[in-house]
This record gives C-alpha cells, structure tokens and sequence, in this order.
C-alpha cells in the first residue's frame, strides 16, 4: 500500500482494504454500523451490549488495518533508528573513539548498509 494511501486511511478513518477478496459493502456495513452504535447514547439498559457491539465490529475490521499496521511499524522503527543515530552524532561529550566498540559497531553497520 502506498505511503499516502495510509495516511490518507489513518487521518480519515478511510482504511484501505489489504484483502482483495473481502468486499467493500462488508466493510462499509461494518463501518456504518459501528458509526450507529456510537451515535447512540449509551445508558445503563444498552451498555453492555454497545460495547460488546463495538469491540466485534473493531475485531471484524482488523483484516482491512494489517497494511497500515505494518507500514507504521516499519515508518516507527526507521525514525527510532535514525532518531538514535542523531543523537550520536549531536552527542559534543565525548569523541568517537571514546564509545565502546558494540555502540560504534551498530552506528557503522548500520550506515553502511544504508550507503551500499
């Protein structure tokens, strides 16, 4: 899924569908149906069952949120990775040589294999 596609899912809450072979009127009855139950209000008579109503139709809409998952992991995971990296090379404390050898080790392999 391209990278707008998720964003453009996540801002909105227009979740693109991963599964090509579930079809979009299951997706939107579920979507509407979840839009019913929050819109009413919630009393002592209908709570237990708003909720459960709504935790089924989020477990039901999960197949369609893999591909966005999976892209924000991986988006999270390279900013922790160059997030750290940063703050190495901003780090005036110490020179490089003064880091043990496994900190320098990761920083460099993981610059090299970004160049090659």
């Amino acid at each position: 899924m391209p990278r707008t596609a998720c964003k453009r899912a996540v801002a909105h809450g227009d979740y693109p569908s991963g599964d090509a072979d579930a079809p979009a009127r299951e997706r939107a009855e579920l979507l509407a149906e979840k839009q019913q139950w929050i819109a009413t209000p919630q009393t002592a008579d209908n709570a237990r069952r708003r909720c459960q109503a709504i935790r089924r139709i989020n477990a039901a809409l999960q197949p369609w949120l893999d591909d966005c998952r999976r892209l924000l992991a991986e988006r999270l995971a390279e900013t922790s990775r160059r997030l750290q990296a940063e703050s190495i090379l901003a780090w005036r404390e110490y020179a490089f040589c003064l880091y043990t050898e496994p900190t320098l080790r990761e920083f460099l392999s993981g610059l090299l294999h970004k160049t090659v």
